[in-house]
């Protein structure tokens, strides 16, 4: 089942995609380790969603502030647009996806 953006460039995500969007948008930037335990998933199947949501400019990998040898992964702007295209990112529904976790 696939969530369905209306935006001006009209992105299709999965549920799982939406989560793990909610999930960046509680912090600046999160490394694939940190992702792939908050979503409960292993590294490699977080790694397959982000290559996804990179694909899609939703995210993207940035240099590590704390070890310039590793990455992580922010929201783009558009991928915040997206978020915020599908109603307003309530304290609710933050805590529902770090519940989840």
């Amino acid at each position: 089942m696939a969530v369905h953006a209306t935006t001006s460039i009209n992105i299709t995500i999965t549920p799982r995609q939406h989560e793990l969007l909610l999930l960046l948008s509680l912090s600046k930037q999160r490394s694939v380790r940190q992702i792939a335990l908050m979503l409960g998933v292993s590294s490699p199947a977080a790694t397959k969603a982000i290559n996804r949501l990179v694909r899609k400019g939703l995210v993207m990998r940035v240099p590590s502030e704390v070890d310039h040898r590793a990455v992580e992964v922010c929201l783009t702007a558009i991928g915040l647009s997206l978020l915020h295209s599908q109603g307003p990112v309530t304290i609710e529904s933050r805590i529902e996806v770090k519940l989840e976790c």
